[in-house]
C-alpha cells in the first residue's frame, strides 16, 4: 500500500492541504529533512524540489532492471549500454580510462559477442542436421520435439 502525502498549509486558522508532485525520489529526500526546516518549506519550494528531485528517463540503448530472488534474497540486475556522454577529462578522473580496464573490456564484449554467435550457430546447424534427417548419435534426441511440433 503506498501513501502518497499530503501537504498542508496553516493560513487564517485553517488547513488547506497542497498538492504536490512527488515521486519516491523526492519521498526518500523529504523523508530525511527534520520536521522543523521541512514546516519552514513553502508550497512552491516543495514543488521545486520535486521538480528537481526527478529523475530524468535514461537515454540508453538497452536499460535493462530485474530483481531476481536467489537464496531467500532479493538481487537487483541493471544492464545500461548507450552512447557514452563523459568527457575525456571526466573519464581520466574517475579511473575510466586504463590500458587494464579498457583491454578487459575489449575481451569481455569479445567473449560475450562470440559465445552469442557459437551458440547461434550451433543451434541453426542443428536444427538443418535434423531438417535433412542426418542422425549423428543414435536414439531420440531432445530438440526433436522443437523442430517437428
Amino acid at each position: 500500500m503506498s501513501i502518497k502525502p499530503v501537504w498542508t498549509s496553516f493560513s487564517n486558522e485553517c488547513a488547506h492541504p497542497i498538492k504536490i508532485n512527488s515521486h519516491p525520489v523526492f519521498d526518500r529526500m523529504i523523508k530525511k529533512v527534520h520536521p522543523s526546516i521541512l514546516a519552514s518549506f513553502t508550497p512552491s519550494q516543495l514543488n521545486a524540489l520535486a521538480a528537481v528531485s526527478k529523475p530524468s528517463p535514461g537515454q540508453h540503448w538497452i536499460d535493462y532492471r530485474v530483481s531476481l530472488p536467489i537464496f531467500g534474497r532479493r538481487i537487483y540486475l541493471t544492464i545500461l549500454a548507450g552512447r557514452e556522454r563523459r568527457s575525456l577529462t571526466r573519464l581520466k578522473h574517475e579511473g575510466q580510462i586504463s590500458l587494464a580496464i579498457t583491454s578487459i573490456s575489449y575481451v569481455v564484449t569479445t567473449w560475450m559477442i562470440a559465445s552469442a554467435l557459437i551458440v547461434s550457430l550451433v543451434t541453426v546447424l542443428y536444427i538443418l542436421k535434423t531438417i535433412i534427417g542426418l542422425d549423428l548419435i543414435e536414439g531420440p534426441s531432445f530438440m526433436h520435439d522443437f523442430v517437428y511440433p
